[in-house]
């Protein structure tokens, strides 16, 4: 109730908060000075930021207080490396105010892939600073109940003028992003190359493929900060890979050593073999684990139960493993560790796919059993025992 003052001496007419509600005015902001100085001409020319930019930008300014790669509740947002007013180094950005209709400049097909090329120059500047590349994108908007995290999942990957590959999150499971539509990639100064960096975005599969009539493309923002010239990032569609060995059926992709043992388009989502129908797993939190049982019977169901169950569809089944949720045909949930869930399945196969993912803010511990048998429901008969005497009734 005290007006502010300015003076030493008067401390009591401060109050100190934090939380949500501090952090929410202090980011909206940092966003209008973001808009501000883009939309001046301070830059190389005006522009207005859309959507994915915008967030693209702030993610790419935030720092963790532990320094850490791997994104989670804590970060602080650093305008000074992502505005660059002193010339210490440079910001590119993918182009803007072209989505209006579908720009083919920043946008990727169901399955599709682009990639974009980064000049790196640690001459450019006289003091020295990371490379930081990040990439956003608004979802398609989904009913309410749909179990699905990400409609459509795309993926970020960065390779360096000597191969080495960088995926977005520097995730600990060696996995790339599958329950955000942000990734970013950290490169130190002291693993800096100079020469031309390539970035990747590809398009997994499109959990609303085929809705419109049309092939979807998916529009994003990608921005990169450190030793680059200001500019543009303009993407093309590519059959350029990662590594050495690239799947002529799908351009982009690398070969694996089969996708018995990794899926993705680097191979890097690792596919557990379970010979038999049980098994214990621990699973990071929103991490993605992919198991794959071979059972001497017909699998009809899966048993699961865990220490910390998570929310909503925790496990998911198809015939083979996928790198995306979406692309899985059977959901189901987790139960207690005195309480498991079981979730038919209808493949009719000895072989089976199960992807468990720990929706859940830490870790958790998964057992899972495969069966064939299907669990007798004595609800339903009850419920329908009830009916037919009711009706019986009824009729006497």
């Amino acid at each position: 109730n005290n007006p502010h003052g300015c003076f030493d001496n008067l401390p009591g007419d401060f109050v100190f908060m934090d939380g949500t509600s501090m952090a929410t005015p202090n980011i909206a902001g940092a966003m209008a000075l973001v808009h501000q100085y883009f939309n001046s001409g301070k830059w190389i020319e005006k522009v207005q930021l859309d959507g994915s930019a915008s967030r693209a930008l702030l993610i790419n300014s935030a720092k963790h207080p532990s320094n850490s790669k791997i994104p989670d509740i804590w970060f602080v947002v650093d305008l000074s490396t992502i505005l660059p007013i002193e010339n210490d180094f440079g910001v590119q950005i993918t182009r803007q105010g072209e989505n209006n209709g579908t720009n083919k400049q920043h946008s990727v097909t169901e399955n599709g892939h682009v990639v974009a090329k980064l000049l790196v120059n640690q001459s450019l500047y006289s003091n020295k600073t990371k490379l930081q590349i990040t990439m956003s994108y608004i979802d398609q908007l989904m009913n309410i109940e749909s179990t699905i995290p990400i409609a459509r999942d795309l993926d970020l990957i960065v390779v360096s003028p000597s191969k080495k590959i960088y995926k977005g999150d520097h995730l600990e499971n060696g996995d790339t992003q599958h329950a955000s539509t942000n990734e970013k990639i950290i490169i130190d100064e002291n693993e800096l190359e100079n020469g031309e960096y390539t970035i990747h975005i590809y398009g997994g599969d499109f959990a609303d493929s085929g809705l419109s009539g049309e092939k979807e493309r998916q529009n994003f923002a990608v921005v990169a900060t450190g030793p680059i010239k200001n500019g543009f990032i303009d993407f093309v569609e590519s059959k350029e890979c990662p590594c050495n060995k690239c799947d002529d059926n799908r351009p982009g992709f690398c070969v694996c050593n089969g996708e018995n043992e990794n899926v993705g388009q680097v191979c890097q989502a690792e596919v557990e073999t379970i010979n038999g129908n049980t098994g214990k797993f621990t699973v990071g939190p929103l991490r993605i684990k992919r198991v794959r049982f071979l059972y001497d019977k017909k699998i009809k169901s899966i048993h699961s139960k865990s220490n910390y169950p998570g929310r909503y569809a925790t496990v998911w089944a198809s015939e083979k493993c996928h790198l995306s949720l979406g692309a899985y045909e059977i959901n189901g949930q987790t139960g207690t560790e005195k309480n498991e869930i079981v979730t038919k399945v209808g493949l009719g196969k000895n072989e089976i796919c199960i992807a468990i993912f720990n929706n859940n803010d830490e870790d958790s511990t998964y057992f899972i059993e495969v069966s064939d048998k299907v669990p007798f429901n004595w609800f339903l008969v009850i419920v329908i025992a009830v009916a037919a005497v009711i009706v019986i009734i009824i009729i006497i």
